[in-house]
């Protein structure tokens, strides 16, 4: 392939690795799969496809095709460290800049027994500019129970980003 083509593809490429750094950087902590997993598959094909067009097949032909695969996805590795940083600077500014405490609780608690054991969940709710945001945890010590009180911190500019910062368990509060 004449350099002139390989350079277009890999600008294609390249943005479609963007949008992907982008979608996965920004958008991932709205728990969903489609958010957090498919950015990152996509960023490894395109990732497999510019190696294949820049790298010379050389000395890479020498080797067998795992072990190529393998190299790259070690380097893949180091990138999806590097972008895991940023997903999580992104979230600690975000709440360090625009981070208000609202008030939320506990909605429901369900336990998932599986063959490695039993996983506790629970759902929050809170409140937050009029509208209600719901969200899901794994509660690994059982540390919260169902219509315990939490104090939460949510970022103000996007308010799916948040942390517990307070609970107050159900059985202590007095009606």
């Amino acid at each position: 392939m004449e350099v002139k083509n390989k350079l277009k593809y890999t600008m294609l490429l390249a943005i479609l690795a963007a949008a992907c750094v982008l979608v996965y950087v920004f958008y991932s902590h709205k728990y969903n799969l489609a958010y957090t997993i498919l950015p990152l598959l996509f960023l490894f094909v395109v990732w497999m496809f510019v190696t294949d067009i820049w790298v010379p097949s050389s000395w890479t032909n020498k080797l067998p095709f795992i072990v190529q695969r393998l190299i790259y996805a070690l380097l893949f590795g180091g990138v999806f460290a590097v972008l895991s940083s940023w997903r999580v600077n992104y979230e600690e500014g975000q709440l360090k800049k625009y981070g208000v405490v609202v008030d939320g609780k506990v909605t429901d608690t369900r336990i998932v027994d599986e063959r490695q054991g039993s996983h506790f969940y629970v759902e929050i709710e809170y409140n937050f500019d009029g509208k209600i945001y719901k969200q899901h945890l794994t509660n690994s010590i059982y540390t919260y129970r169902y219509h315990d009180e939490l104090k939460v911190l949510c970022s103000s500019r996007d308010p799916e980003i948040f942390v517990i910062t307070g609970h107050k368990s159900a059985l202590d509060i007095k009606y």
